[in-house]
């Protein structure tokens, strides 16, 4: 069996807003783009306690995490028991995840 690719909804967020900045799209173009690309992944929820825990960790002295976005997509990713987050983001920090670049 294969492996479940998992997508916060925050991430879904961001993305629409940033391909929607490009104005390279239509409303609609995007909209069904954006959900062929949904449908590729099995979205998780964020929720307040998740949003809390990873402000919690960007406050915390004795990690790495300052950056609020890596923060919540780690605890999204632990909630899931995720074996890896995959990322573009040469800053991202984990604690106990694996990481791998994306590009």
């Amino acid at each position: 069996m294969g492996s479940i690719l998992y997508i916060n909804s925050d991430t879904v967020t961001n993305a629409f807003y940033i391909v929607s900045r490009q104005k390279k799209y239509t409303k609609n173009t995007l909209l069904d783009l954006m959900k062929k690309v949904i449908l590729l992944f099995s979205v998780v929820p964020v929720v307040q306690s998740d949003t809390l825990e990873a402000i919690e960790l960007c406050m915390d002295e004795t990690n790495k995490f300052r950056d609020y976005e890596d923060a919540l997509q780690y605890v999204c990713a632990k909630n899931i028991e995720a074996q890896i987050i995959l990322t573009n983001d040469k800053g991202f920090v984990s604690l106990d995840i694996e990481t791998a670049r994306t590009l």
